[in-house]
This record gives structure tokens, C-alpha cells and sequence, in this order.
């Protein structure tokens, strides 16, 4: 849940953190950009990076929280709706 995703993104030194729900998912913002949707479905919860097909797992908090840190330092260089899918995720975190 984001909750414990936002205490380890603080304890990392993260301090704009903020979550907004809409009705179809919660988005987790870091200095007001978009990190990381988490969606709630029938089949499964899941986290997903912005514009991303790529479904990852909610598993190990500290390392989804070291994820998105470094998402939120990548994507200030990069145009996230054409190279969202360069962004390395690891193979372990990922789900069908």
C-alpha cells in the first residue's frame, strides 16, 4: 500500500511526497511529477510507472521506494511518454 511506500521514500531523504487518488487508481507524486500509479483490480494489486505497460509487484517496499527514486531523478531527462520503456526495471519486480 502507498503508505508504507511513502514512509520509506521519506527515510531515503524523499521530501515532496504526495498521493492522490483518483477513481481509477493512487498516483504518488515527488515534487509534483508523477512516480508510480497503484491500481487495485479483481486479478491482482499492482504498481505501474507512468504511460507503462509494464506491471510491477508489490513486494519489497524499500526496494520499490529505491525504484522510484531513481525513476523520479531519470525521467527529469527524458520525455517519459516516448521512453518510458528504456527505464530499466528489474525482472524480479516485475508480474503478468
Amino acid at each position: 500500500e502507498m503508505k508504507e511506500l511513502v514512509k520509506a521514500l521519506k527515510e531515503k531523504g524523499v521530501k515532496k511526497v504526495k498521493v492522490e487518488a483518483t477513481k481509477q487508481y493512487q498516483a504518488l507524486k515527488i515534487d509534483g511529477q508523477l512516480c508510480l500509479c497503484y491500481f487495485r483490480r479483481k486479478s491482482g494489486n499492482f504498481y505501474q510507472l507512468p504511460w507503462d505497460t509494464r506491471k510491477i509487484g508489490t513486494g519489497d517496499v524499500n526496494k520499490l521506494a529505491d525504484l522510484v527514486v531513481e525513476f523520479s531523478g531519470w525521467r527529469k531527462g527524458h520525455k517519459i511518454t516516448n521512453e518510458i520503456s528504456d527505464f530499466p526495471v528489474p525482472e524480479d519486480m516485475l508480474v503478468d
